[in-house]
C-alpha cells in the first residue's frame, strides 16, 4: 500500500497543472424554464427562474429568483404564448436586469448561463437581424432583451450549458421554474412583458365554431371564433392541408368527378393497398397511378402531347388507352388471363386456409398453377366441371342433377355449407374492372349467378 501511495504521488507530480478556469463558476447567473405537459386546473402550467450562487469571497449571498411569467392577454389560445421559449427568455431578461445588481460590480462583465440554444440564438437575431423576428411568437419579449443588453455598460456574455448532467447552478434553476410552473411557489418576481399577438401585421387564422350550453333554458349557442395559427411553418401546413390539398387540380374533370361519385362505394382499404405493399415494385405502383388518373404513357397519350403521330394501338390498330392497354386489346389476352388467375388462386388459397376451406366443392380458376404446385403432369386433364360425385349428399338430388349436368361458364369458385338442417351456396367469381366503373363486370357476373341458379 506504502508502494501504491508512492507511484501515485511521483505519477500526480508529473501531471501539469489544470489550466485557470475563463471564467469563475460563482460569477454566473443561471436560467431555466418549465411547462408543464399536463398542467391541472389552478397550476400555471409555466415558470422561470434565475439562480446566482454565493461567492464569500465577494461577501454575496446566493440568490434564486422564481418568476410567474404567464401570458394572460390572449383569451383565445394561451397555449400559443405559454411556451417553453417564453419561460427560457422571461428567465435570461430578469438574469440581465439582476446582473447589473451583484454580477457585474467588480467585473463589469455579465455571464449568463443558460440551456436553450434556441434562446440564444433568438436573441442573436433580434440583435443583429431584427428584421427577421417580425413574425416571432415572442418579437416584443425580444425586442425588450435587445435593448436591455445595448442599455447595459457592462459586456453581456450568454453560455450554453447542458441539462441535466447535474451542473449545481443549472439544476437548481430547473428546480425552482418547476417549482413556480406546478403552483408550489406563490412568491414570485412577476414578469410581464407581453410576446406578439401579432395585432398589427397580417396573420393566418383558423375558423373555430364553438358551443355553448345555456343552463337556463337548456339551449346551445353556437359562436364563432377565429385563432391564430401558431406558426407559418408546420401549423400552416397542417391547416391548410386540410382544405387546400387539391390545389387548383380541376375537380370538375372526368377522373376527379368519378372517384369523388364513388368515394363513399370504394373499399379504400383494399383498393389503394398498392401504395404501400412492400411486394409492388415502384415501377408498378407509378404505372397504377399513371392509369387512374389517365396519364398513362399510350399512343392515344402521347399524341395529345404531340410525341405520337397517331392514337392507334401499334399491336392491333385499335384507338389506344388506359383500358385498352390493360385489358381490351387483343394482343394482351394472355397476360390478362394469367393476371386474373393470379388473382383468383390467391383468393381461393385463402378460402381453403380458412374455416370454409372445407366446403369448397370446385375451384376452377387458377387450376394449372395449382396442378404444378402439385407436380401434377401436364396430360393429366381435371375436369372443370361440377361432377354429381363431388357434391355432398345432403344437397337435394335434383339440385345436384342439376349442377353436375351444368356445361355453361364454370365459376371461379364454389362452396355449399349445410347450417342447422339449411344449405347455403356460395358463388365466388372474380372480375377485374376499373374502381370507378364497375357496373358492366357486375351486370356480367350477375348474369352468370342467375344462369347457375336456373
Amino acid at each position: 500500500a506504502a508502494a501504491q501511495t508512492l507511484a501515485l504521488t511521483e505519477y500526480k507530480l508529473t501531471l501539469k497543472a489544470a489550466p485557470p478556469l475563463l471564467v469563475n463558476w460563482r460569477n454566473f447567473a443561471y436560467t431555466d424554464g418549465s411547462v408543464l405537459a399536463n398542467a391541472s386546473e389552478g397550476q400555471p402550467g409555466i415558470g422561470a427562474a434565475v439562480y446566482i450562487p454565493s461567492w464569500p469571497a465577494r461577501q454575496r449571498q446566493s440568490t434564486t429568483i422564481p418568476i410567474s411569467c404567464i401570458h394572460n392577454n390572449d383569451p383565445v389560445d394561451l397555449s400559443c404564448f405559454n411556451t417553453i421559449s417564453r419561460a427560457e427568455l422571461s428567465a435570461i431578461h430578469v438574469a440581465v436586469e439582476e446582473g447589473h445588481k451583484t454580477l457585474c460590480a467588480a467585473t463589469d462583465t455579465i455571464n449568463i448561463a443558460t440551456d436553450s440554444l434556441g434562446s440564444m440564438h433568438a436573441i442573436s437575431k433580434a440583435i443583429n437581424r431584427p428584421q427577421d423576428v417580425q413574425e416571432h411568437r415572442h418579437r416584443h419579449l425580444l425586442e425588450s432583451i435587445a435593448k436591455q443588453i445595448e442599455a447595459t455598460p457592462a459586456v453581456v456574455h450568454i453560455w450554453k450549458v447542458k441539462s441535466h448532467i447535474g451542473i449545481v447552478g443549472n439544476e437548481l434553476a430547473d428546480a425552482a421554474a418547476v417549482s413556480v410552473a406546478a403552483g408550489e411557489t406563490l412568491d414570485c418576481h412577476c414578469y410581464n412583458e407581453q410576446s406578439n399577438n401579432r395585432s398589427e401585421m397580417y396573420w393566418p387564422h383558423v375558423v373555430e365554431v364553438i358551443e355553448e350550453p345555456n343552463a337556463t333554458n337548456g339551449t346551445v349557442t353556437a359562436r364563432t371564433q377565429y385563432r391564430p395559427v401558431s406558426d407559418l411553418t408546420d401549423a400552416l401546413k397542417a391547416t391548410a392541408h386540410a382544405i387546400k390539398k387539391l390545389g387548383r387540380a380541376n375537380l370538375d374533370g372526368i377522373y376527379a368527378s368519378s372517384w369523388r361519385s364513388m368515394h363513399a362505394n370504394i373499399a379504400h382499404q383494399y383498393s389503394h393497398m398498392f401504395l404501400t405493399s412492400t411486394t409492388v415494385t415502384h415501377q408498378t405502383r407509378k404505372l397504377m397511378l399513371q392509369y387512374r388518373w389517365g396519364i398513362l404513357p399510350t399512343r392515344r397519350w402521347l399524341h395529345k402531347c404531340n410525341l405520337a403521330p397517331d392514337k392507334q394501338c401499334p399491336l392491333c390498330g385499335e384507338e389506344d388507352g388506359g383500358h385498352h392497354a390493360l385489358s381490351s386489346c387483343g394482343n394482351v389476352s394472355t397476360a390478362v388471363t394469367t393476371r386474373h388467375n393470379d388473382a383468383g388462386t390467391e383468393i381461393v388459397e385463402a378460402i381453403l386456409k380458412g374455416d370454409k376451406g372445407g366446403d369448397m366443392i370446385l375451384s376452377d380458376v387458377g387450376i394449372r398453377r395449382r396442378r404444378a404446385a402439385a407436380e401434377l403432369p401436364d396430360t393429366l386433364q381435371m375436369c372443370r366441371y361440377i361432377r354429381d360425385a363431388d357434391l355432398p349428399g345432403y344437397i337435394p338430388r335434383a339440385a345436384s342433377t342439376a349442377v353436375s349436368q351444368y356445361t355453361g361458364s364454370v365459376p371461379d369458385a364454389f362452396l355449399v355449407t349445410n347450417e342447422g338442417g339449411k344449405n347455403s351456396y356460395y358463388i365466388v367469381e372474380v372480375k377485374h374492372c376499373r374502381d370507378t366503373d364497375y357496373a358492366q363486370q357486375e351486370t356480367r357476373a350477375h348474369e352468370q349467378h342467375t344462369r347457375l341458379k336456373e
